[in-house]
């Protein structure tokens, strides 16, 4: 479904020639959009008209109430996300907005795929404030449908019914489960006892009141989240022979609330951040607690060299000697230059947006080891997938992520590449800043 389609956007910002080329970059975009002045046509525009759908609110409006204010009266009456435009970046700005809307803010100027993928999470976010709102119903409704998995386990928790839909939630067919498999099989080993004994005391209580939340294995290795709600089956003797249950797959509603949760962290933790190095590091914890298991690498240009070199990572639990063995260098000395890329892979680091990378390890080292020691390294990982974003602004290339693990990513994508946008404007500017104090 095109998210553009029938999405109305109003535009408050009180400078007549800003105001015309945002709303002209908005229309092109594909969503309509509408213009208030002030802040107090923006409260009395927002609360008639209930085909706009997110308000772009500029901070200073000039004369009358600013748009903070405005966005306080407006969310007193409506529950509409509201992103903020600002000049600013500094924390009293950043907490200013931070306490009023959920949804983040745009330095202006910051480029239109930034703009527009602020945007696009806004209503992501929107939409998953609206479901956690009405999860009750959400549930019920899910549970008379085919996407919700039905299930009924014997004492142990050995399974001896299930519907199809086990197959689409974790790859497993019902009769690879049936009499095969028991619940807390799908737990991640190192949370097995923890999680089954939850799963008992929920289904023990009983009812839709005590479902829980809770990560599962898919079979392809993926880590699944779903939400459980069970009963116990009571014998003729008063004791339990078994458990029924529904279980639905919440990983993107999950995974769009943690995005949510994490970026706004990011954002306002860039605002007090003074130097590249710290906003490299930055970049590089905040992927960990996004993705979690994966090994989590950012790169910085010297423009003088025209070289990339790692300037951070984690996530490697392997011996970096061993690595290092298996490479024939060191990853964390070793340099690409820009030479050695090809103009297809420049076009792609410098779009903004994270790729997927098709022989992933030979790409990044620009062809300079071999395919077959690629495979060893990516073997000796336990790596599937490479996934790579520049850092970009303005046709400028300060470096960029890398991410190397198992899973497929597909909900958190959008928070990664407006991370990246965002730490390359954060990175432009600490520059900048530098350069000026050197003169």
């Amino acid at each position: 479904m095109n998210l553009k389609r029938n999405k109305t956007i109003l535009l408050v910002e009180n400078e007549s020639i800003p105001a015309k080329i945002t709303l002209k970059t908005l229309q092109q975009e594909g969503f309509r959009a509408v213009h208030a002045a002030s802040g107090e046509e923006a409260v009395d525009m927002a609360i008639r008209n209930n085909e706009i759908n997110l308000v772009l609110m500029d901070i200073d409006l000039g004369d009358g109430i600013d748009g903070p204010e405005a966005a306080r009266r407006i969310l007193a009456v409506r529950d509409i996300p509201i992103v903020f435009l600002t000049s600013h970046s500094e924390k009293e700005y950043v907490e200013r907005v931070k306490k009023i809307t959920r949804y983040g803010y745009v330095v202006k100027d910051s480029g239109s795929f930034v703009l527009f993928s602020s945007i696009e999470m806004a209503f992501e976010l929107n939409q998953a404030h609206q479901q956690v709102a009405s999860s009750e119903e959400r549930f019920r409704q899910l549970a008379e449908s085919t996407e919700t998995w039905i299930w009924e386990t014997d004492a142990n928790g050995l399974f001896v019914y299930s519907n199809s839909v086990v197959e689409r939630i974790l790859g497993y067919t019902p009769g690879q489960i049936i009499q095969k498999k028991h619940f807390h099989d799908f737990f991640p080993r190192s949370q097995q006892m923890s999680l089954n004994l939850m799963a008992l005391q929920h289904y023990q209580a009983g009812g839709g009141d005590h479902k829980f939340e809770c990560v599962v294995n898919h079979r392809n290795g993926n880590r699944v989240m779903i939400e459980s709600s069970g009963f116990p089956i009571i014998g003729k003797n008063g004791a339990v022979t078994g458990y029924r249950g529904v279980n639905v797959d919440v990983t993107e509603k999950c995974i769009k609330r943690k995005c949510g949760l994490i970026y706004s962290e990011f954002q306002n933790a860039v605002a007090e951040i003074r130097s590249i190095p710290e906003v490299l590091t930055l970049v590089v914890a905040t992927l960990t607690k996004l993705l979690g298991d994966s090994i989590n690498i950012v790169s910085y240009l010297d423009e003088s060299t025209q070289t990339l070199q790692i300037a951070d990572f984690n996530g490697l639990k392997k011996p970096i000697s061993k690595l290092i063995q298996i490479l024939g260098l060191d990853p964390r000395k070793h340099k690409i230059h820009v030479a050695d890329i090809t103009p297809e892979e420049l076009d792609m680091y410098r779009s903004g947006k994270l790729e997927l990378l098709e022989n992933g390890l030979y790409v990044l080292f620009a062809r300079k080891v071999s395919q077959k020691v690629c495979d060893a390294v990516g073997s000796f990982l336990n790596i599937r997938n490479v996934y790579a974003v520049g850092f970009t602004n303005r046709g400028r290339h300060f470096g960029g992520i890398i991410i190397l693990t198992r899973q497929e990513l597909n909900a958190e994508i959008s928070t990664i590449e407006r991370m990246a946008g965002y730490a390359a404007i954060a990175i432009k500017r600490l520059e900048a800043e530098s350069a000026s104090l050197a003169v």
